[in-house]
């Protein structure tokens, strides 16, 4: 799976990523930059700071999967998202589900980067 990182996320996370994906670090991109690197990408990971627009996603026909390291979706144009139904998953909802179902170690002493590891890895394993 073709995974394109455009945010800094923790450096653990993206090497976990790149034992079974194929990854791509592009930070402080400017649209156009972005949007020829997102055109063949089936992931695209992200925090705040990137807008995620219409014409950005319009770009990659192949994207499956928007991952916002983060909890806020201010930045993403949902109804494109919604009308091309590519899932978008925010780090906070992952942790939430997680919660619900009992699959998540409620220890609040839990590093950052274990989540975003064990979260981005369980669902890039995942059949989308």
């Amino acid at each position: 799976m073709k995974i394109l990182i455009a945010s800094p996320i923790d450096e653990t996370t993206i090497n976990q990523l790149r034992r079974s994906h194929d990854v791509i670090c592009a930070l402080s991109l400017s649209e156009g930059e972005l949007k020829s690197l997102v055109s063949d990408s089936e992931v695209l990971i992200f925090q705040s700071g990137i807008q995620i627009s219409a014409e950005l996603l319009a770009s990659a026909s192949t994207l499956r999967l928007l991952l916002r390291a983060g909890s806020g979706f201010d930045n993403v144009d949902l109804d494109y998202v919604q009308r091309h139904q590519i899932k978008f998953v925010t780090r906070l909802m992952y942790q939430r589900w997680q919660q619900r179902f009992s699959l998540w170690p409620r220890a609040q002493h839990v590093h950052r980067s274990i989540q975003h590891i064990s979260s981005m890895s369980l669902l890039l394993s995942c059949p989308i």
